[in-house]
């Protein structure tokens, strides 16, 4: 591999100095970074089907996509209700049809010349006339060559993603094929193989030269498929070698110290607690407390649904180490959720010390906001262990703040915080225990992949008495008998919360601001009732005084944006109104949604939106997977407001949102720390997933130094340097 990185471009012959720098400016330097640009799709004769065809199908109410071979046959701007659109008639062998552009029309209009032959993708419709049509269909465009070869011999076409860097330099479809095939066909047999011949008889994996060779240019579908397995197989298979890797070296290099709390003190507090913890709690704790005993230090993940009691769990941890005589700190994503956290925990802490008389841990919140003065004299309690638990933000990460004996990190919504600032806080002590907590549940198999180098913990069920927050969908023409209706659960003695997803008026997204409502709504509806206001663009401590005076019930209405998304806990509050539902996300609809629902009373969460999308959402089917992937796209915010009413299973909204959005969407590789992956599919390839984790783990506990596979610990060591350089990090 080395070899063809130190290949230039210039050595092609159709690259000369001018079209070698704009190829550097799109990423690609070398013939290896060809090799690995793989096509983004493929045009295969077998799935094409004629314009007769493809008008039965959609006569038929076929929901799928369909890919037809035609040419252009006219094109013209016409006028309709609309407004100015393109119409560009194509035709083959059996009919014709039509294909609409509303958008993009400039571009789109000089693209087509009649003879032209062009692959259109997309759902086939009956117009009122009964005529097949397309609306901004996906077109690929077919030369003189391409068009021959597909006809006369089935070939299967790739198709490229071209920087537009390159395509500037009059390399387009037809040239860039051509450049890619000569390499393929130049250097694919140089590619050093990066799996063990073991490995791939193992996994009947094909060989890397031609999985390159037909991942590119394919000469089967069989062939394509077995590729794409290969590659998949691969980019997992090193993402769990290095997994297997890190947590070997957890327990073999790695020494902390062993926790050892007084058994009596823990005991009494969870007694001292004003509630009964569940039996899933407690299965937890004595994870963690089995975990902290020895010197290997832990690195467990702690999954649990909003409100299912993550925090008393943490807190049970953090006494334990205090009471062994160490530090701990827990780490929150926001000020809101760390002052709630460090009130929270005092009160805790007193209520245990008036049951049992016993001396409790002394509590600390370092935060942004706070005067610097205030915040050297903490720092200084802090290196003297003078404090025994510190709760905090990012102002944790400072390099002067100083644990002097550091036995327990827990970091709370863990995925909000990046790689290298957990880094920042663990490094503060001598391999301390690690805890991370998260309330954005991930997908169970998924969730096993990505963190295989973690124990995990599930908080399965919620507090004896919780009932499931009834959701409901509400029209915002509407909207005015619902603020009533707030108005006298208020005089009840119910809060709600009314949530906005923008702090001001924007011109483009004509969306009421928390600001503004909140301005109308206490001269209106709300006249009577003590509103308050909460919004990320407020001063710390007026943030603060709004959630005291909201928890304290001095405040029976707040309007908010969602700033209060995460770990916000009133548990006199019923009623959650999120307007404009349709542009928040699935998790962050979860999420908002557990603001309410703490106490055994009824609470309701109402998700406002448009007519239109509420009609759209009736009748939509509890499983995302079994809907078309054409209508997923067409119908995705009635999917994702339809989910939140037919369920409140925080793993099942999970898998719903990951089939939604993908991987990619879900995890951002920068802040996560993960890799992208290109080839696997999450949802399909559960199986291969296994087989690549399973394999990774095995090679690791019975040849932690891989000295029996000397190509992978080249390959790994060359490829996955930054990921070793983090490879002690949660």
């Amino acid at each position: 591999m080395t070899s063809l990185e130190s290949i230039r471009l210039s050595s092609l012959k159709s690259i000369g100095a001018k079209r070698e720098q704009a190829f550097g400016n799109a990423g690609f330097h070398s013939v290896l970074d060809l090799l690995l640009h793989y096509p983004t799709r493929y045009i295969d004769r077998s799935t094409i089907v004629s314009i007769e065809e493809a008008t039965d199908y959609a006569d038929s109410g076929f929901q799928g996509e369909l890919t037809i071979i035609a040419q252009v046959l006219t094109s013209t701007i016409r006028y309709g209700k609309r407004g100015r659109m393109l119409l560009v008639r194509f035709g083959d062998s059996s009919g014709e049809f039509s294909c609409l552009w509303f958008n993009g029309i400039k571009f789109f209009e000089k693209k087509f010349h009649s003879g032209d032959t062009y692959a259109i993708s997309g759902k086939p419709i009956l117009d009122s006339k009964g005529e097949l049509s397309f609306s901004h269909p996906d077109l690929d465009f077919l030369s003189a060559e391409d068009s021959g070869a597909f006809y006369n011999t089935g070939k299967i076409i790739p198709f490229y993603s071209i920087p537009p860097e390159i395509r500037e330099m009059n390399l387009g479809d037809n040239s860039f094929r051509r450049l890619i095939h000569s390499v393929v066909e130049q250097y694919a047999d140089q590619f050093e193989e990066t799996l063990s011949d073991e490995i791939c008889s193992k996994h009947k994996l094909l060989p890397i030269s031609q999985t390159i060779r037909e991942l590119h240019f394919p000469s089967s579908q069989e062939n394509l498929l077995q590729a794409g397995r290969r590659a998949a197989f691969e980019e997992i298979f090193y993402y769990e070698l290095l997994l297997a890797m890190k947590k070997n070296s957890r327990i073999c290099l790695e020494e902390g110290d062993a926790l050892l709390p007084d058994p009596n003190i823990l005991s009494s507090f969870i007694h001292s607690l004003p509630f009964t913890i569940t039996q899933s709690q407690k299965k937890v704790i004595d994870d963690i407390l089995k975990d902290i005993g020895t010197a290997t230090p832990m690195n467990r993940l702690l999954q649990g649904d909003v409100g299912s009691g993550k925090t008393v769990v943490a807190v049970v941890a953090l006494l334990a180490a205090v009471s062994s005589g160490y530090q701990g700190v827990l780490v929150a994503p926001t000020e809101v959720l760390a002052s709630q956290h460090y009130h929270r925990i005092n009160q805790l802490f007193e209520t245990f010390a008036v049951i049992t008389g016993k001396k409790t841990p002394t509590v600390s919140l370092l935060t942004g906001s706070i005067s610097k003065k205030e915040k050297t004299a903490r720092k200084s309690a802090i290196e003297q262990t003078e404090t025994d638990i510190v709760i905090g933000t990012h102002a944790l990460f400072e390099e002067n703040v100083v644990f002097n004996k550091l036995g327990l990190v827990v970091v709370d919504e863990q995925h909000r915080f990046g790689v290298m600032q957990r880094l920042r806080v663990i490094t503060k002590g001598k391999h301390p225990h690690v805890l991370i907590m998260s309330a954005t549940p991930i997908p169970r198999t998924l969730s096993m992949m990505l963190y295989g180098d973690l124990d995990i913990s599930i908080i399965n069920e919620l507090p004896k008495g919780r009932k499931p927050v009834s959701t409901s969908l509400f029209a915002h023409e509407k909207q005015h008998t619902l603020f009533k209706r707030v108005a006298e659960k208020s005089k009840e003695g119910i809060q709600s919360f009314i949530v906005y997803p923008l702090v001001e008026e924007s011109d483009k997204i004509q969306l009421k601001a928390a600001v503004t409502e909140y301005e109308r709504l206490i001269q209106s509806e709300l006249k009577d009732i003590p509103t308050g206001l909460l919004h990320g663009a407020m001063k710390w401590k007026e943030k603060e005084e709004i959630m005291r005076k909201f928890a304290a019930k001095e405040l029976m209405v707040l309007v908010s944006t969602t700033v209060i998304e995460v770990g916000v806990d009133i548990p006199d509050a019923g009623i959650i109104i999120i307007m404009e539902a349709q542009r928040f996300g699935l998790a962050q609809l979860h999420q908002l949604r557990g603001r309410v629902g703490r106490s055994s009373l009824q609470a309701f969460c109402v998700l406002v939106t448009s007519d239109k999308i509420i009609s759209q959402s009736k009748g939509i089917t509890t499983d995302v997977r079994l809907i078309p992937q054409a209508r997923r796209e067409r119908y995705k915010s009635a999917i994702r407001l339809a989910t939140m009413v037919n369920s409140s299973d925080g793993f099942f909204i999970a898998e719903q949102d990951f089939v939604l959005r993908g991987p990619g969407d879900i995890f951002s590789t920068k802040q996560s720390g993960m890799p992208e992956f290109r080839h696997i599919d999450f949802i399909k390839d559960t199986q291969l997933i296994y087989e690549a984790k399973t394999s990774a783990f095995s090679l690791v506990e019975s040849d932690p130094q891989l000295m029996s596979q000397p190509l992978l610990k080249h390959h790994i060591t060359l490829r996955f340097k930054n990921e070793l350089t983090l490879s002690g990090i949660a």
